[in-house]
């Protein structure tokens, strides 16, 4: 079944800023479970012993350099297309091709598929935590 060009090209749009989302709203999560952790409350003691506290910190780190490559993609995005623009009015062109080899364009990229490594590595590394606390280990 063949399927338009554009609706692919619609369908992985909707999906990259899914994915995107999904990544903000685990990375917001991991920080605010790691501080619980971290911190514990006044009737509550923290989860994880302090020898393990190094570990959360990690995840802590993890988890707001996962929300700034999601930041570094946008505005990556941002300059590219601004750059194009601003070239295609000086030569009075109304149409705009993008170059996929330009640096902006490529750093777009790999923030996209970095932030998604980073916040999977620290969601890994909680469960490792988690369970080892919850085993006993």
């Amino acid at each position: 079944m063949a399927v338009p060009k554009k609706d692919v090209l619609d369908e992985l749009h909707t999906l990259s800023d899914k994915i995107s989302s999904q990544t903000r709203s685990i990375g917001l999560g991991l920080i605010a479970v790691v501080w619980a952790l971290i911190t514990g409350s006044k009737d509550v003691p923290p989860v994880v012993e302090a020898g393990k506290r190094h570990v959360l910190l990690i995840i802590l780190l993890l988890s707001i350099v996962a929300l700034l490559v999601d930041y570094l993609q946008y505005v990556s995005g941002y300059l590219n297309d601004l750059r194009l623009v601003r070239k295609a009015e000086m030569r009075r062109e109304e149409a705009i091709v993008f170059h996929k080899s330009g640096f902006l364009y490529r750093f777009r990229a790999w923030c996209f598929v970095g932030k998604q490594i980073t916040i999977l590595s620290a969601v890994v590394l909680l469960a490792v935590v988690l369970l080892t606390k919850v085993g006993g280990g």
